[in-house]
């Protein structure tokens, strides 16, 4: 079609052509912007012309832009099919009549001409190379102390980069914890390698910028920088195929008189794991709960994951009535940037958004979530309440909920207080869930990497050889591996997951060699908490572990197997170890003052209930040890619990 829109195309000559270049080209490739090619006069389009004729036949130009039955968006450029095939047809002949033509300065609807006198401008990345060739989307996190006697206001930023083109994207966040300086101390690099999504408050909170380098909230809102913490600029690398430097510097522009109304962040999507192929690629659907309070949508910010192709972000509202909000028909990561509305879109009660997302194949489907950060304010009179968006569910792209395909776990209630598996998990539950199998390390000590250990024991040589048989209890199971199992398995069965993984690093078996955990705190599967474990293991059950002058078994006994404790568990002692949720730490409050994880998360994960290559004194429920959550041994695995 576009091949004979351009063998038809009249000839509207230079003038319309070059209008077109100043009203869309220019947003971007101006003198001194943050892409390649800088249209400053005729000359440069002539010596571009063939390249921008087969950018635009390609579709790689212009950037992706929503289409346009969404929301009406400020600062979209949009170029009809006609005026598409006039352009390429005006740059495949060289771009004649354009020798007299100088650039005009380009100018952003929503922001100001020129930073203001008392705009403040911060430099991140000294000393930062970016990679040749970043692996998928390589970002990378800055920070900057934040300490004054009140809040800073401003209402948008603008970034200037040392290489043109050497970023796509500037997302900025605040922390108030600590926890990314401490992240970033630990890196020991020029940054440090997480995403800005701390606490409750995801990358893009305070605003993000891409392909257009700069992003300004409408008039009367503003960000509310605390006095006192840090400023997170998370930057994005371009595939640029060499090393280029990645210094960049954000300058803020302070709010005005008039602009009052602070605004705040949500997120709409969530992890999730899992394939739905379909004819049209794979597709996650994300139901977000029924909102309740109203309040006013400013702009937002989407997060596909990788390798996204569709991205569909509709509100349902309480009538059933679905309103297209920002539907990208064809995405392409490195024109990424936040969408401000051109009036507010006010949401009511009982409405909900929905975020529906491509992937161009299986990878991207299982490594990845997708997410829409919005930029609210409460309605003018009225509060404003916290919103859920937590459910995740996988559906074929052509529509429909899709079916639980793993039948009920055998739980059991423990005091009317929380649910936990009657057995570990098994070889044949972990490869049906996960559809692969568990991998231990061939080391020579089960013990190396813990950080406390029975002073009776000594180093047992591992076989790694796994255990093939259905119905043992699975092993080489890590950490992460664990909480992957338990997302999965939540979503076959329809339930929101209690936690998500990020920032995800694969071995070459599959298995995961370290990743962020996330807490969302839904219904779905989890790991016990140490406190629970011990309540399940306590009075009564039989144990496998070593008798005092027999040697220990070759397998441990089958998953199901064994004398049930009060509880109705089985094999709590004495058979695999099994991780818990908890952070490992020497000295803990006895007893445990709730039934809650806790604990710290960088010194390893709580342990428990020894193995069948054990003493008895390692074997009781109270015995308790530390592993880091990358380890995988042939005597350790793991068992699921609910609330």
């Amino acid at each position: 079609m576009l091949d004979l829109l351009v063998a038809l195309a009249p000839d509207p000559g230079p003038p319309a052509m070059l209008a077109i270049v100043e009203r869309v080209c220019l947003r971007c490739h101006h003198a001194g912007g943050n892409v390649p090619y800088e249209f400053v006069d005729g000359a440069m389009l002539r010596r571009v012309s063939h390249t921008a004729a087969e950018a635009l036949r390609r579709g790689t130009m212009p950037p992706w832009l929503p289409s346009q039955s969404a929301a009406d968006f400020l600062d979209v450029p949009q170029v009809t099919p006609e005026e598409r095939a006039n352009l390429i047809q005006w740059f495949a002949a060289g771009a004649e009549g354009t020798q007299s033509w100088t650039a005009p300065t380009p100018t952003s609807p929503n922001a100001p001409n020129a930073p203001s006198a008392s705009a403040a401008t911060l430099h991140f990345g000294a000393g930062w190379e970016t990679p040749a060739e970043p692996d998928l989307l390589f970002a990378r996190t800055f920070l900057q102390a934040i300490d004054e006697k009140t809040p800073r206001l401003f209402r948008g930023f603008s970034y200037r980069l040392a290489v043109a083109g050497s970023l796509e994207s500037v997302m900025l966040n605040s922390d108030t914890t600590g926890m990314g300086r401490e992240l970033d101390e630990r890196d020991g690099g020029v940054g440090a390698a997480f995403h800005a999504d701390l606490g409750s408050t995801p990358a893009g909170a305070l605003g993000a910028a891409g392909v257009l380098p700069e992003f300004h909230l409408p008039d009367g809102y503003t960000f509310a920088l605390p006095a006192r913490g840090d400023l997170l600029a998370e930057a994005h690398a371009r595939a640029l195929g060499r090393s280029v430097p990645g210094e960049f510097e954000v300058t803020l522009e302070p709010s005005r008189a008039g602009d009052t109304r602070v605004v705040e962040s949500f997120v709409v999507g969530g992890a999730t794991s899992g394939a739905a192929p379909s004819r049209s690629g794979y597709t996650i659907e994300y139901q977000c709960d029924t909102l309740d309070a109203p309040m006013e949508i400013l702009s937002m910010l989407p997060n596909p994951g990788i390798r996204c192709t569709t991205y569909d972000l509709d509100l349902v509202r309480r009538s059933g009535k679905r309103e297209g909000v920002l539907n990208i028909p064809v995405y392409r990561s490195w024109a990424d940037r936040s969408y401000v509305l051109r009036e507010p879109l006010r949401v009511e009660p009982g409405d909900r958004f929905v975020l529906r997302v491509s992937h161009a194949d299986s990878f991207a489907f299982l490594h990845t979530h997708a997410s829409a950060v919005m930029l609210v304010a409460p309605a003018p009179a009225d509060g404003y309440g916290q919103i859920v968006c937590s459910r995740a569910h996988n559906l074929p792209a052509t529509g429909g909920a899709a079916a639980p395909t793993i039948d009920p776990i055998d739980m059991v209630s423990v005091d009317g207080r929380f649910r936990i598996a009657r057995n570990e998990t098994s070889v044949a539950e972990f490869a049906r869930v996960l559809k692969r199998a568990a991998r231990p390390i061939d080391v020579q000590d089960t013990r190396d990497s813990r950080v406390i250990a029975p002073p009776d024991e000594s180093p047992v040589p591992i076989d790694a050889a796994l255990p093939t048989d259905p119905e043992l209890p699975a092993v080489g199971v890590g950490y992460y591996d664990a909480i992957e199992y338990c997302v999965a398995l939540s979503l076959a069965a329809g339930l929101a997951p209690h936690d998500a993984l990020e920032d995800v690093v694969r071995r070459e078996d599959g298995s995961i060699a370290s990743a962020v955990v996330v807490v969302h705190g839904g219904p779905g599967y989890r790991l016990p908490s140490e406190a629970e474990w011990e309540l399940a293991a306590a009075s009564g059950g039989d144990s496998h572990c070593v008798k005092p002058g027999e040697a220990p078994p070759a397998l441990p006994r089958a998953a199901a197997s064994g004398t049930p404790c009060a509880s109705g568990t089985v094999n709590m002692a004495g058979n695999v170890w099994e991780w818990c949720a908890d952070g490992f730490a020497i000295a803990r409050a006895q007893p445990p003052e709730s039934l809650a994880a806790h604990g710290p998360t960088n010194r390893g994960r709580v342990v428990k209930g020894g193995s069948f290559a054990d003493s008895p004194a390692g074997c009781i429920p109270s015995f308790r040890s530390g592993l880091q959550p990358s380890t995988r041994t042939a005597y350790l695995g793991f068992r699921v619990a609910r609330d």
